[in-house]
């Protein structure tokens, strides 16, 4: 039986169970067999979900699941957010502030109503801070089908954190390690196991490893070579999340997002750098 043979049988029972069947005889023989069509519906689309996944190709979800977007306030983020809202994902939106967050909610619900939206706050540079969003989160989504890492920074000149850690590094990386970590046990739910997506960028090829007696990069700082480093990790990281993973693990993927129009390289940075990365995101062409 095909998958349109099913549905069109399974179509004309559902309008005969809205009937009063003449005996619960009919009326169970009726359920049973809509139960045998739905099965062989579900039988059909797995053919399906395998035969894409051969070809490389990651089908639209079939039903509600849920994702984790860091950064999702604006620029790539955003996108991420807008794309898999109209896929019909729960997205869990989080931001560092408030308005902004709420912001960017209220402009997603104006271009699609119906959107499942949530809203959670944390500074990616604090470790205390990622603890506290990842419980969060573990309880608004007991299973959380995939995370995307997208939040980082971009600083001409050397921060440290609270913890003493520089700040690039901290974001851009430990909160991903971190948050990826933490949230494993939601992600193992999943029911086709989860997914972490880890926004990295082709900067790591600037240097040519890690500074790993030297991460703060203290006396030897520039904005580029932090985020490079930063950068790099992510793609370490996920080499080894990948050669380490076992039974319901996610899976993990480091992407290289390519010339975007994204605001990272306007905050906070010297009038140099700041010049220099509005000409970047004009030569963008406007991409998100």
């Amino acid at each position: 039986m095909t998958y349109a043979e099913a549905i069109a049988e399974l179509e004309a029972l559902l309008a005969q169970l809205q009937e009063v069947p003449a005996d619960i005889d009919q009326l169970h023989a009726r359920v049973a067999r809509a139960e045998v069509l739905v099965g062989t519906c579900r039988a059909q689309l797995r053919g399906v979900e395998e035969a894409l996944n051969k070809l490389g190709i990651i089908p639209i979800p079939r039903s509600m699941k849920t994702v984790l977007i860091t950064g999702a306030t604006g620029g790539i983020g955003f996108a991420t957010a807008q794309d898999l809202a109209s896929r019909g994902y729960e997205v869990i939106l989080h931001g560092r502030n408030r308005e902004k967050a709420e912001k960017a909610r209220d402009q997603l619900l104006a271009q699609q109503p119906n959107a499942k939206l949530k809203i959670v706050m944390a500074d990616l540079g604090q470790l205390s801070e990622i603890h506290r969003l990842a419980e969060e989160v573990r309880i608004l989504a007991p299973t959380l089908d995939v995370l995307v890492n997208i939040a980082g920074v971009w600083n001409s000149k050397q921060e440290l954190t609270a913890e003493g850690v520089e700040k690039t590094f901290a974001v851009n990386h430990l909160a991903y390690f971190l948050l990826s970590h933490l949230l494993l046990p939601s992600l193992r739910k999943a029911s086709d196991n989860g997914r972490i997506v880890c926004v990295a960028s082709d900067s790591h090829k600037q240097i040519k490893g890690m500074f790993f007696d030297n991460l703060n990069l203290d006396g030897n700082y520039h904005g580029l070579r932090s985020y490079a480093q930063s950068k790099l990790a992510n793609v370490l990281f996920c080499y080894e999340f990948d050669r380490q993973r076992k039974g319901t693990d996610p899976t993990i993927y480091a992407i290289q997002p390519g010339l975007v129009q994204t605001d990272i390289g306007l905050k906070g940075n010297s009038w140099l750098h700041s010049v220099a990365w509005q000409v970047r995101r004009k030569m963008s062409g406007n991409k998100t």
